[in-house]
């Protein structure tokens, strides 16, 4: 999945995307592990002005 945001009027980008696998353990425990990668732009007199995020994730829910 992919996700993209453009703002015209700020000069602002930001994009995400993901991919993964999960297992299903029992009926009560969901398990997934992904790579996310996180794009965040914006004009250049901001703080923050572009940066990438990006890593493994790993997660569990448990259901009752």
């Amino acid at each position: 999945m992919v996700y993209f945001f453009i703002d015209s009027a700020v000069i602002f980008l930001t994009w995400q995307g993901m991919i993964g696998v999960g297992k299903t353990f029992d009926k009560w425990i969901d398990v997934s592990l992904a790579y996310r990668a996180l794009y965040y732009g914006m004009s250049s007199n901001g703080l923050l002005q572009k940066t990438t995020m990006k890593g493994p994730q790993l997660a569990a829910s448990f259901n009752f």
